[in-house]
């Protein structure tokens, strides 16, 4: 591959199909190689090659799911409300865009029960949508931005990041003062925004403090502001990944943080507010509406949906793409997934060695390392129960609830099968 990263784009967007084998995204930080594609979604539980319909799969469109409980992607969004339309969809139809690594290029991959792909997908809606604007706008772009800016040099800090979620959360800490001050609320207005300035002038600039007296949080607030303490609501652009996105935007010279659009892609008036004026902006948010003309080496985080209302089925929620990595060739992924298997083994605590350990169980996962085998033992002992299915055969265990676990502990379904039936 070209050491110029933008050698790999193939002008405005065209039409890409998904790989052709069906596959199913189940755990977070995979460096592998893929690509982003921008399709149109929907789920059904019906089969699409079933009805008198003029799209030919792996052609026309690609499904990733299991039996009956599928998500279609087609190529051109007309098609894809025609199928929804005449199979009976859920949920409407969307303008997504998908990142999908290729299983068996996957440098850090644990265990053989994966698909053929790994991925997940954000909702391109405009801003004023306020239930799916975070997944692309405050997730999947700037998380692509940020990456992409960095392995082409131009940015050298990072200003936008997503740790509250990638540095572990348990499922009790998605709350709703996690969704307003990762994405905001969605019932803040402009009035909000104002008096939230105010709390922010009296808060010394300290984004933290502001948004915690917003929220009634603070027993001592600043006395200038005591009186708003608990009531005013945090408008998006007041949210932390906002303003992490503004940063960013600002260091690659756009001072418009609701640009999203590359220059000379804006088709309507409309549009044009929202086209960047940054060269170096534009270039990157090219990889949002371009065809990948060849697959990147990346790292590929998959984490959940902040939402409160995004909850859906037995306390799921979507899975959104963080990209937090790119590398120019594989040699450079192997090398970033080696330091991280290092780096691991210095930072885990020194436990007890010998019969003891082997007496407690069998194999640790390989990404926590034998010499965290207490630290292990104590976060899935404390998952487990706290899943509600303790008591329950591994086999009687909902499937969900495995891969959720993993998930939740960087392992892999076969480590929490294996260690479920441990006493």
């Amino acid at each position: 591959m070209s050491n110029n990263i933008f050698d790999i784009l193939g002008g405005k967007e065209t039409a890409k199909s998904l790989p052709a084998e069906s596959g199913v995204f189940a755990s977070s930080g995979f460096v592998g190689q893929g690509r982003a594609y921008r399709l149109q979604r929907f789920w059904s539980a019906e089969d699409v090659a079933e009805y008198e319909l003029p799209y030919e799969e792996f052609v026309d469109y690609n499904r990733r799911g299991k039996e009956r409980s599928w998500w279609y992607y087609f190529q051109d969004a007309e098609a894809a409300d025609i199928a929804y339309k005449e199979v009976g969809g859920q949920y409407n139809t969307d303008r997504v865009l998908r990142f999908e690594l290729v299983t068996a290029t996957v440098k850090n991959l644990r265990g053989d029960n994966w698909g053929q792909t790994i991925g997940a997908d954000a909702v391109i809606s405009i801003l004023t949508w306020k239930t799916t604007r975070h997944q692309f706008h405050m997730f999947a772009l700037p998380a692509l931005v940020q990456a992409l800016a960095t392995v082409a040099g131009k940015i050298d800090e990072r200003h936008w990041h997503v740790d509250e979620i990638l540095d572990g959360i348990r499922d009790e800490d998605y709350t709703d003062n996690l969704e307003f001050t990762l994405i905001g609320d969605a019932e803040a207005n402009t009035d909000d925004v104002a008096l939230f300035d105010q709390v922010l002038q009296a808060c010394d600039g300290d984004i933290d403090l502001a948004q915690k007296v917003c929220l009634g949080l603070v027993d001592t607030p600043p006395e200038s502001v005591a009186h708003l303490a608990g009531k005013v609501r945090i408008h998006y652009t007041r949210s932390k990944l906002w303003l992490r996105r503004e940063a960013l935007w600002k260091s690659l010279g756009e001072p418009n943080a609701q640009a999203y659009i590359p220059i000379g892609y804006a088709e309507t008036d409309y549009a044009k507010e929202f086209e960047t004026t940054s060269k170096d902006l534009s270039e990157l948010l090219r990889f949002s509406v371009e065809e990948w003309k060849q697959p990147l080496w990346m790292r590929l985080h998959i984490v959940d949906d902040p939402r409160m209302d995004s909850v859906y089925g037995d306390n799921k929620r979507p899975w959104l793409p963080v990209v937090t990595d790119i590398y120019l060739t594989e040699e450079e992924a192997e090398a970033a997934v080696d330091d991280e298997i290092t780096n691991n083994q210095k930072d885990a605590k020194p436990q007890q060695q010998g019969n003891d350990r082997a007496r407690r169980g069998p194999p640790v996962p390989e990404t926590w390392g034998e010499d965290a085998r207490d630290d292990w033992v104590e976060m899935f002992s404390d998952q487990k129960n706290r899943s509600g299915h303790a008591d329950a055969n591994v086999n009687d265990v909902p499937m969900p609830v495995i891969i959720k676990l993993a998930r939740t502990l960087s392992a892999t379904p076969e480590d929490i099968k294996i260690w479920w039936q441990v006493e």
